[in-house]
């Protein structure tokens, strides 16, 4: 597992991502970021963090879950993608590197 950590000016963790790897793709397992802490600047470094450990690790595509209406449309924003699969209530994404998340 990856883990990257999004660090405050005097080190106090804002929030963090977790990739793993799943069928030999990246998959972002978890996104957090605290509630005050919530904001556009946040989000978009953390995605573009993302979209490099894919791109370090030599990949193109990855995995991403969303299992709330909100998480599926910064996915769908973000990535210009829209769901491969829905199962139970759990929207997956096969993102592509070159399709967004900069």
């Amino acid at each position: 597992m990856i883990k990257y950590y999004l660090q405050g000016d005097k080190g106090q963790v804002k929030g963090f991502i977790a990739v793993n790897i799943k069928n030999g793709r990246p998959h972002l397992q978890h996104m957090f970021l605290n509630d005050k802490d919530r904001n556009i600047d946040n989000v978009r470094h953390l995605i573009k963090k993302f979209v490099a450990i894919i791109k370090k690790i030599g990949a193109t595509e990855a995995y991403i879950h969303a299992c709330t209406k909100r998480q599926a449309k910064l996915i769908e924003y973000y990535f210009k993608t829209e769901p491969y699969a829905v199962k139970d209530a759990v929207a997956w994404y096969l993102i592509k590197t070159d399709r967004g998340g900069q």
